[in-house]
């Protein structure tokens, strides 16, 4: 397929997610600090998105190595109040029982940056949408060539990844807990302005 009937599939895909039709992904739909600058791109000639997520702050149960069993307790696209967060957090272990046997019974505190994927028309238009994405934060990111198409990732550099319980026990204080999520906020306000910026460049 040309690289004109691949863009308007995926635009129609988006178009489906508008109309409150669910995509393939976890949550459903387009995040919406994401939402402007994936219009901007898509306005693009020689550009689409296939997917993105904009940053998320993510509290969840790994039951098993698969990602599909992990079990979400909170996630969030923006600054999350650190207070509430570990109190609905202690009433989640409170209430919530081991359900099965499994080895593996986690609870981790993530923060995860920017991924976007972007389609371009070419070689050189690539290399100019990832050196933008660059000059304005997004430092990691690559170009590889799938099945005739030109594929952009653009990554956030910032992550965290923390065990902070087993079973239904905490393994942190409280005071060890503040201090994560200040730190996990204070990554994804850096994430939402770099989006910002690239949102400024991209008009």
């Amino acid at each position: 397929m040309s690289f004109e009937t691949y863009k308007k599939r995926y635009l129609a895909e988006l178009q489906k997610q508008e109309q409150n039709v669910k995509d393939k992904s976890k949550k459903g739909f387009l995040d919406a600090e994401i939402k402007e600058l994936v219009s901007l791109i898509n306005q693009k000639n020689n550009f689409y998105t296939t997917s993105s997520c904009a940053g998320r702050i993510i509290l969840f149960r790994s039951m098993t190595s698969k990602k599909c069993d992990n079990e979400w307790i909170v996630v969030s696209h923006k600054k999350v109040d650190a207070k509430e967060v570990i109190s609905n957090l202690k009433v989640y272990l409170a209430e919530t029982k081991i359900k099965t046997a499994r080895t593996k019974n986690i609870i981790w505190l993530r923060y995860e940056p920017l991924i976007l994927h972007v389609c371009a028309k070419t070689i050189e238009d690539a290399e100019k949408f990832l050196a933008l994405a660059r000059s304005v934060g997004f430092k990691r990111g690559g170009i590889t060539a799938i099945k005739k198409r030109i594929m952009i990732e653009v990554n956030g550099v910032d992550r965290l990844d923390v065990p902070i319980g087993n079973d239904n026990k905490l393994l942190v204080d409280d005071k060890y807990l503040l201090f994560l999520l200040d730190e996990a906020n204070k990554k994804l306000l850096a994430n939402l302005e770099r989006i910002g910026k690239s949102k400024e460049c991209s008009k």
